[in-house]
């Protein structure tokens, strides 16, 4: 085929050899459409609550700090901050919190300040939530 052919090609070359002589055959030259070639199968589904557990446990420190910086101001704060927040090709989006036991809009404002700053797979899209429960050491 010629360079200006509008449908591309691939040439296969298939050797044959002859079982009984055990002697090679010539090569032949076979045109397969482009469109022949196996498409590669898509990327399997990316578990977001595993994705999340991870970075929850990689970042726990910056969580802490964001509780005891917040338990010198408040001595008695204990409870539970569930935050949310939409992930776009890995990128951290629209963070807040969902429910607060606390009572301390601070500690959660702090909290998505430091989850809007985590890095996911560039393959994960989606909703997620979590919650944090704090408790003061006795």
């Amino acid at each position: 085929m010629t360079p200006t052919c509008a449908k591309r090609t691939l040439e296969v070359v298939v050797l044959t050899a002859m079982i009984a002589c055990a002697k090679p055959h010539k090569a032949q030259s076979v045109d397969l459409p482009v469109d022949a070639v196996p498409t590669p199968m898509p990327p399997a589904p990316v578990d977001l609550e595993s994705l999340a557990k991870k970075a929850v446990m990689l970042h726990s420190g910056h969580l802490t700090y964001c509780y005891e910086l917040r338990l010198k101001v408040v001595p008695n704060l204990e409870g539970r901050v569930e935050m949310a927040w939409s992930l776009t090709q890995g990128q951290v989006s629209d963070v807040r919190a969902i429910a607060n036991t606390t009572g301390d809009s601070e500690l959660a404002t702090c909290l998505a300040q430091r989850i809007e700053k985590w890095d996911f797979d560039p393959s994960a899209s989606g909703d997620l939530s979590w919650p944090f429960v704090f408790r003061r050491k006795h």
